[in-house]
């Protein structure tokens, strides 16, 4: 994964392309548009434009924790 480019390169590389989200995530660009279209990722259209771009805090919000179970010591 890569670090995300919104803290390090200005305002303008919070915006990815469907390839660089794919990247940065570490998901391919089907399983992206999959989410796109059941609504849990937004999207954003460049103008008229078939261009679509992601924000890395939505991609990032999409990440959810997987819970861990914590297994107690068993006295002997």
């Amino acid at each position: 994964m890569l670090t995300a480019p919104d803290r390090q390169a200005g305002p303008y590389a919070a915006w990815l392309t469907l390839k660089d989200a794919a990247h940065y995530t570490g998901a391919s660009m089907d399983t992206l548009r999959r989410r796109i279209s059941d609504g849990q990722l937004r999207a954003y259209r460049v103008g008229r434009s078939h261009m679509v771009r992601l924000k890395t805090s939505d991609l990032d919000a999409l990440m959810k924790p997987i819970p861990t179970v914590r297994r107690q010591a068993v006295g002997l």
